[in-house]
């Protein structure tokens, strides 16, 4: 939209066995909640990549002046639910 301000949002992955991927383009989105939308969908896709179901991983969100937002962790896909997927 015209005239909408964004803030530019990154993220950040951290797992429990030392994993991290960082972001430092980020999104530019209108408010938090579309922030939350797009981590949101990022995990679900992870979710599916099985380089990622090795740890505990935790999306984090940091706004344009670096502050954190909001986590959003996602727990480690056991070998029994990886069989049925």
């Amino acid at each position: 939209m015209p005239g909408t301000l964004m803030t530019r949002y990154t993220f950040a992955l951290y797992g429990d066995a030392g994993g991290f991927i960082d972001d430092s383009e980020g999104e530019d989105l209108p408010d938090l909640k579309a922030a939350r939308r797009h981590a949101s969908a990022v995990r679900e896709e992870l979710t599916r990549n099985d380089g990622f179901r090795d740890q505990n991983w935790t999306l984090v969100s940091y706004n344009n002046r670096g502050s954190e937002m909001f986590r959003i962790p996602f727990p480690r896909v056991s070998a029994r639910l990886r069989a049925r997927s």
